[in-house]
């Protein structure tokens, strides 16, 4: 009977068949479509990764399983044949999906990676699986941390703006006649962090192979040697962004202060790498953990009244937004505001004449009083669900630039305080500058960076950020990271180049480039110390001295 009615199916002209190939036609033609359809979608909708996910992988894989379908039951091949293919295709799929997962890389960019299990058959049967320092291992002997001249401390380097000072004259501008000499290049684990760098000792934050671990570890900038390594479990997983920590240490004082994703504030001996005190900021202060885990990099403020605080971004619930803790012993002192944290860190400035910290959280940007933690001034005039980014700039006594991307743009703030009472005035906004990932750089009344993860770009703060230039298309800046260097900009693109553009208005020039890191996601923010670059992705780091001229 079965026989029968499967005989009479296959003798069913091709229009009347279950998926007959005019059928398929149309599914394939409709896919084509859509691929083309995202393809022409503006940018801004999906995101260039957004776009490649859908076109390559949805589209694809409906037209894939179209194909499939038009194989096995409209192809005209024998029920023998068919369920071979069946029984073949299942028993692939189900190897793939055994070995393999599915796991996102940077800004929704999908890849393949082992599972933990193969990783570990891998290493018992002794084959290199890559691994980043999957102990935790104090330094044998404490290291001699002597402080440099060029040392960088913290976020974003000496001064929290990206603004470096060369050693050995200027930079030389022609990296053909003299190119940049590599000194040593190691592998790191996934993770956003920049550098922190304390004599001939460089910290970072990564994430074991295994991702079961996140940690923080300290290598010699003499030749990448790594000297100890301290883990957290678990690892961070978020599949629009990446994987691992985002965060970059903050050193005081011979402690490396540093922020893990899940909210684990460690406070290390910087020579040894043991745990001197910790805080889990996320539990004890009521709040919730975004997607992107906790971003924001350590801040180290001085008391009048309560000595040396390291202060986070916590986004706690009752005046638990941003927290201090003691920087000695790790017991809290103070917090303040409501909002929610975003990607930013806090950074001390002065406004109206007064020190303050000054924090982008998630829908505003909030100053506040170092001493107590009290908030000054709000404001929250940019409504938006996308996480603000880049850093406050300070331009003046009175006047703040913020920017973001996703379409959300930039202002200028004017900060003014009269008697006891603070007022907060928005002089403009622009969405012509939307800087997403990086942090720009401000000189001359000028700021300098990357338009949403396509152009550099210069617009003239005093004049409503109308643009002065951008950068030619492709030439790939992508998401990257710039530092300024006397009037040069080090660019590191998202694809790992490292190029030089004049910090100067009137036109674009790129003077040279260097491919630094081949492989990886480059997000992360590279460090000048001397004449030594530091430059790290999600898969290994480098540095490179620069010439001179």
């Amino acid at each position: 009977m079965h026989q029968d009615a499967a005989a009479a199916a296959t003798t069913l002209p091709p229009s009347e068949r279950p998926l007959s190939l005019r059928r398929l036609s149309a599914i394939v033609i409709l896919g084509a479509v859509a691929l083309v359809g995202i393809q022409l979608t503006p940018k801004e909708v999906f995101g260039d990764n957004a776009r490649k996910f859908l076109a390559t992988e949805v589209c694809s894989l409906l037209i894939g399983l179209a194909l499939c379908a038009w194989l096995v039951i409209d192809s005209g091949l024998s029920r023998r044949v068919r369920r071979r293919i069946s029984v073949a295709y299942v028993l692939i799929a189900l190897a793939l999906v055994a070995v393999f997962r599915l796991d996102w890389k940077g800004d929704m960019e999908q890849i393949a990676k082992p599972r933990r299990w193969v990783l570990n058959v891998a290493r018992t049967i002794g084959i290199d699986v890559g691994d980043v320092a999957p102990e935790a291992r104090t330094a044998s002997v404490a290291l001699k941390l002597d402080p440099g001249e060029f040392d960088s401390y913290s976020f974003l380097g000496p001064t929290h703006d990206g603004k470096f000072k060369a050693a050995g004259g200027k930079l030389a501008r022609d990296w053909t006649a003299k190119p940049p000499k590599l000194l040593w290049r190691v592998p790191v684990g996934d993770g956003w962090s920049s550098f922190v760098v304390v004599g001939d000792y460089v910290y970072t934050q990564q994430q074991t192979t295994d991702e079961a671990f996140e940690q923080v570890v300290c290598l010699n900038i003499r030749d990448g040697k790594l000297e100890w390594v301290h883990s957290d479990s678990p690892g961070h997983n978020w599949f629009l962004g990446g994987h691992g920590p985002r965060a970059t240490p903050a050193y005081h004082d011979g402690k490396l202060y540093a922020l893990g994703s899940a909210g684990l504030l460690n406070c290390l001996d910087a020579a040894t790498g043991k745990v001197l005190w910790s805080r889990d900021v996320v539990a004890e202060n009521n709040a919730e953990n975004p997607m992107w885990g906790k971003s924001s990099s350590p801040l180290i403020v001085k008391s009048k009244i309560h000595g040396d605080l390291v202060v986070v971004s916590v986004g706690g619930k009752a005046g638990r937004s941003l927290v201090a803790y003691s920087a000695a012993d790790g017991k809290p002192v103070w917090h303040g505001g409501d909002d929610p944290s975003g990607y930013a860190s806090p950074v001390e400035l002065t406004l109206g004449g007064v020190r303050q910290i000054v924090i982008v959280d998630f829908q505003s940007v909030v100053g506040h009083d170092p001493e107590t933690g009290g908030v000054l001034w709000s404001y929250d005039r940019w409504s938006s669900n996308d996480p603000k980014v880049p850093q406050p700039i300070a331009i003046d006594d009175k006047r703040l630039f913020i920017s973001a991307g996703y379409g959300v743009g930039c202002r200028m703030l004017e900060i003014t305080k009269s008697g006891d009472a603070w007022k907060v005035d928005e002089l403009w906004k622009s969405t012509k500058f939307k800087p997403k990932f990086m942090n720009p750089i401000v000189r001359d009344g000028y700021a300098y960076g990357l338009d949403d993860g396509e152009f550099l770009m210069c617009v003239d703060l005093n004049d409503k950020a109308e643009v002065k230039w951008r950068s030619k298309r492709g030439m790939n800046y992508g998401h990257g990271q710039i530092l300024l260097v006397d009037d040069l900009l080090i660019v590191q693109s998202q694809e790992g180049d490292l190029a030089l553009v004049p910090a100067r208005p009137d036109k674009f020039e790129e003077l040279s480039r260097i491919t630094a890191l081949p492989d990886g996601i480059s997000w992360n923010q590279p460090v000048l110390v001397g004449n030594k670059l530091l430059v790290r992705n999600d898969e290994e780091a480098a540095c490179y001295e620069l010439p001179t001229e």
